[in-house]
């Protein structure tokens, strides 16, 4: 989508905006962009908000007629990552395995050369890959969100919550085709916006 100069009210947002950094490195004040708090700001940043939302709406509807309306039901054994997409997708699976905690793949995940050559499945993550086998298949899509006590939301969902990752690391990589035939299924990926690790608090928005 670019910039898109000519429909996007980038103008309005930057006479809005200064930048500031800090006389010296220990100051509290941050470098950044800050507001001016001029009279009319509200007014004009939301205009610029309502532009941006109008573009990327335009621009979505656009992007979608690239692909089909509707998408054959995934099947449990279909492969759905190829290996050129799974390979993309390796690395940053190691990553974000590694980075929760409170995972238990945290611990089984081990930082392998290649793909998964793993094809026996003998539960979830027992191979030790980043990104087995049977994670890129569509019986691994095909999880849906379980309700779960505070503190076991790894232990209840975490399987699924992997996969959720696999369609975030998708939309990165601009692998649309697949995220919307995921998406086409019923299983609760924009609940999953709205979920919580714990209900004890919650979490401001």
């Amino acid at each position: 989508m670019a910039h898109q100069a000519h429909n996007i009210c980038w103008n309005i947002l930057a006479n809005n905006l200064i930048h500031r950094s800090p006389a010296y490195p220990d100051a509290d004040l941050a470098s950044n962009l800050y507001f001016r708090f001029k009279p009319a700001q509200g007014k004009e940043v939301g205009y610029f908000a309502e532009s941006f939302a109008r573009n990327i709406a335009e621009h979505t509807k656009c992007e979608r007629q690239k692909y089909p309306a509707k998408f054959d039901p995934i099947q449990p054994d279909e492969v759905l990552l190829d290996d050129r997409t799974a390979e993309r997708i390796r690395p940053m699976a190691y990553k974000w395995c590694k980075a929760y905690r409170g995972w238990s793949i945290a611990r089984r995940v081990d930082k392998t050369a290649g793909l998964c050559p793993h094809r026996d499945d003998d539960g979830f993550f027992a191979c030790g890959c980043p990104l087995p086998f049977s994670e890129r298949k569509g019986s691994a899509f095909l999880r849906r969100y379980q309700s779960n006590h505070c503190y076991q939301f790894f232990d209840v969902n975490g399987a699924a919550f992997y996969n959720l990752q696999v369609v975030n690391a998708l939309l990165v990589l601009g692998e649309m085709e697949t995220v919307l035939r995921i998406c086409s299924l019923e299983n609760d990926l924009a609940r999953w916006m709205e979920m919580y690790e714990c209900y004890c608090v919650v979490c401001p928005r």
